[in-house]
């Protein structure tokens, strides 16, 4: 009897054991899932004051940046936005902030317009001095095509464009519209780009070069005109490319006013100099032929004019 108590003790105690083992384990699992979330708990809080620091530091960034434009506000030049807007409303020494919201908000959008309108204008002039741009053009039938402008010059004052427009047919090209003048050798070009003699920006540079040759043959013309009319016996005569022009020009030598015809010549039309200059015979005049030829081939005509004449006059004056 005594051994089967000991032996009912040992199991009862063996079963107590498993029981508490089995308490304590699901104890230990309950405490490492509080032991978790408590960390994933700190860790969303570590998380959100991190955040919370980050928009700490960009409110005081925001703030600095705030309070430097509103400085540099006040010292902004008389051509600034805030002069603009207060000249607009006729209004002086009347901080914006104080108008109201709606002639404030009227006030900016006129000057932002105004503003889009200077940006506009500063790309035209930087198109200008580009020379030549270009853009692509969408066709009904779907041929794109691409649409080139030269501008052209004269000593710094801009005359008009010239536009070509180019279709893309395979790797050929052919011209459908264009306002450049006939004597331009436009066909040839095009001819030689699509038989590979010369690259697409080589033929847009002899083009544009052509045109403005033009143009300053025909300024120079212009100018002469309109600096020294009196010294013009005849009106200036020319044929369209400017590649001829005839000067008859009434001379001031002393008290006379010998008559001198100078007839200049362009074989090349890629320059605004002439490749030969005829002259009549300058008898009574104060230089001589070789003189006149040379100036006449390596200057503009005004240039020309004067260096020979007007220069001549101070001197003797």
């Amino acid at each position: 009897n005594f051994n089967n108590s000991r032996r009912r003790s040992a199991i009862n105690m063996d079963a107590l054991q498993a029981a508490l083992q089995t308490k304590t384990l699901e104890q230990l699992g309950e405490l490492e899932e509080l032991v978790k979330r408590d960390f994933q708990q700190q860790s969303e809080i570590d998380k959100t004051l991190k955040e919370i620091e980050e928009l700490k530091s960009r409110v005081r960034e925001l703030k600095r940046k705030r309070d430097h434009l509103q400085q540099k506000l006040k010292h902004l030049p008389t051509d600034s936005l805030r002069a603009r807007i207060l000249k607009d409303v006729a209004v002086k020494d009347v901080p914006a902030s104080s108008l109201p919201v709606e002639l404030q908000r009227e006030i900016v959008l006129k000057a932002a317009r105004q503003e889009k309108k200077r940006q506009y204008e500063y790309i035209l002039v930087a198109h200008r001095c580009a020379g030549t741009t270009a853009s692509v053009v969408e066709r009904e039938r779907g041929v794109r095509s691409v649409r080139v402008r030269f501008e052209t010059s004269y000593k710094g004052e801009y005359f008009e464009p010239y536009y070509l427009e180019l279709e893309f047919v395979g790797r050929r090209i052919k011209a459908s519209w264009y306002t450049i003048p006939v004597f331009v050798p436009l066909t040839n070009l095009i001819e030689k780009y699509n038989k590979n003699e010369i690259h697409f920006t080589t033929m847009l540079y002899v083009l544009h070069t052509y045109l403005i040759a033009y143009v300053q043959r025909r300024q120079q013309t212009v100018e002469l005109t309109s600096k020294y009319p009196e010294y013009l016996q005849e009106e200036i005569a020319s044929y369209c490319a400017y590649n001829f022009i005839q000067l008859v020009l009434a001379i001031p030598s002393g008290d006379a006013a010998p008559q001198l015809v100078v007839h200049l010549h362009y074989r090349d039309l890629l320059s605004d100099l002439p490749s030969k200059v005829r002259c009549s015979d300058p008898e009574c005049l104060p230089v001589d032929r070789a003189r006149i030829k040379r100036a006449f081939m390596t200057l503009p005509i005004t240039e020309a004019f004067q260096n020979l004449f007007m220069d001549q006059n101070i001197e003797q004056g």
